[in-house]
Order: C-alpha cells, then structure tokens, then sequence
C-alpha cells in the first residue's frame, strides 16, 4: 500500500508501475459491471469496450477520494494479454477495514489466479450468456466490488 495519489493519472502511472513489476503489460483495460460476465473459471468481456471507461474509473477514483475511506486498484483478469482493472470503492468504514484499506492509502491488487479472460463481440450472443446469468449467483461470490457505470452516473 502507499498513499492515496492527488490524482487518477498519477495513481494509474504507479499501478502501471506494479503491474509491469510483476511481469504483466502496463496497457490497461478499465472495465465494469455491465462489460464482465464471471462464470464458473473464466470471464467473458463484451467488445469493444466502451471508450469512455477511463474517464468513469477516474470519476469513481476521485469519488474514493472524497469519501476518504481508503480506494483500491484491482486486476483480475487479462484479455488479449492486458490486464483488466477497476477501482474498488468501500461502501462504509466496516468495507474498508474488511477490505484492508485505508482511508491514507491507496491498495494495488492483483487476483491470484489472473485467467484469460473470452472476449464477446457478438449483440446476440453476450445477451444470451446475460439472460443465463439471471439465473445464477456467481456474480455475487466472483466480483461483487466491481463497480457499474450506471451506478456511477447516479452517484456523480
């Protein structure tokens, strides 16, 4: 952990630093709720990626700041050999804590077993594994702290 960056780009700049630390590429994929489907062992990833999903994980950073509980920097997964990242946002103190952040500190995080993850740039096909995952509980046991571009727009 180090402390929290004044800003998203100096905050990526380090992440990108981790990253490459670690032998993964520093080229970044910012992605949310609405671009992931987590299934049993792997991630499905709607392409191509929204181009304005760098400027909500800054907003979500800067909301992390204001709210002064701690703000975390997460890759789970690579696609075509990048690493997919979000900006994890406590819900309250308690979150945090659980969570190990600090309200001083910005958390860089890397899940332990980073798989490929399948890109999906078929309409037809990405809402058909959506309309399956209505039915199944595994997005709330694999990444139930990525956050949703609709939630933020509701929150900025």
């Amino acid at each position: 952990m180090t402390m929290i960056k004044e800003n998203f780009d100096e905050a990526k700049q380090f992440f990108q630093n981790f990253l490459s630390e670690q032998g993964l590429s520093s080229d970044l994929l910012w992605v949310f709720g609405e671009d992931v489907i987590p299934l049993e062992n792997r991630f499905l990833i709607k392409v191509p990626l929204p181009a304005e999903n760098e400027s909500f994980a800054e907003a979500c950073y800067d909301i992390g700041r204001e709210r002064d509980l701690g703000l975390c920097l997460h890759a789970f997964c690579l696609l075509d050999g990048r690493p997919c990242c979000y900006v994890q946002l406590p819900e309250d103190d308690l979150d945090a804590q659980y969570s190990l952040m600090g309200n001083l500190s910005l958390k860089l995080s890397i899940r332990n077993d980073l798989i490929k993850a399948e890109p999906i740039d078929s309409f037809l096909v990405w809402q058909t594994y959506r309309l399956g995952e209505k039915f199944s509980d595994s997005r709330f046991s694999t990444l139930d702290k990525l956050p949703f571009r609709k939630a933020q727009l509701q929150t900025s």
